[in-house]
């Protein structure tokens, strides 16, 4: 593989590894939500969280697939890890709730920032 699509697939494998991860932050929330803290108006902004997310890694999803990239051997862990950071901070209360949202998206917005430009930049180069 040349260093361009070396390039691509690495940027392609941290964003996928990054939505995967907030998806399963969200899930855990929503569960914990829906378990003990019953607050419709939380479950749902974190639903739309979610759904958004959800609509991205799609798009990674595909690029993994029509671009022949393994995706990050974590996955597993990763899922296990990001669905018990988002239980646990929605049994801490709304406000630790929140905190890790606006931290996930920074995060999520970070990685956007350090895999700029997108793959189909850096392939048109």
């Amino acid at each position: 593989m040349d260093k361009k699509n070396e390039q691509i697939a690495e940027m392609i494998r941290v964003n996928h590894a990054g939505e995967r991860g907030a998806i399963k932050i969200y899930e855990g929330q929503l569960k914990a939500l829906q378990l003990f803290n019953k607050d419709p108006e939380l479950q749902n902004t974190i639903k739309d969280m979610r759904d958004h997310e959800l609509e991205h890694l799609e798009f990674f999803e595909n690029q993994i697939i029509e671009r022949k990239v393994r995706p990050t051997a974590l996955l597993p862990l990763w899922d296990v890890l990001g669905t018990a950071l988002g239980f646990g901070t929605a049994l801490l209360g709304k406000k630790a709730t929140a905190l890790c949202t606006s931290a996930v998206e920074e995060v999520i917005g970070g990685c956007l920032l350090y895999t700029s430009p997108s793959p189909r930049d850096v392939e048109e180069s």
